[in-house]
């Protein structure tokens, strides 16, 4: 059996071999991106973050009050039952609307696992594949 296995791994290469390969260029583009992130000061990184930020709330601040309006239309007491369910399907499809704006701006996603890349795609390729958002699929892989 180990010559048969010898044989298949000088032929094929071994698994490790592979999964190297397959992330080789993922370890790369992180240790350029790191590489460039670890030249950056603290105030330099702070002013990134807010940037990026003020850009998101900047991008999903309609939604965000539309929500609020929506949530003190179910605070009424005039409000009925059957308005009710309709503006909570609302305050629903709109919190997803800004979930999916939120994923524009960050286009991709890295999940990183015990040091090893396990995941690493655009949003809508999450979405069209997994049929999930970027936040459902960590909550689904990580059990957040």
């Amino acid at each position: 059996m180990d010559i048969v296995s010898s044989i298949i791994k000088l032929l094929f290469g071994s698994k490790t071999d592979k999964d190297r390969k397959q992330i080789e260029p993922y370890v790369k583009k992180i240790t350029e991106i790191y590489t460039s992130i670890k030249a950056l000061s603290n105030d330099e990184l702070r002013a990134h973050s807010a940037g990026l930020m003020k850009k998101i709330a900047d991008f999903i601040a309609s939604d965000e009050a539309h929500i609020v309006e929506l949530k003190a239309k179910l605070e009424l007491p005039e409000t009925t039952l059957s308005e009710k369910e309709k503006i909570s399907k609302d305050i629903d499809s709109t919190t997803k609307r800004i979930d999916e704006k939120i994923e524009q701006v960050l286009d991709e996603a890295l999940f990183i696992h015990q040091g090893r890349v396990i995941l690493q795609k655009t949003v809508d390729d999450i979405r069209e594949e997994n049929g999930k958002s970027v936040d459902q699929l960590f909550r689904e892989v990580f059990k957040w």
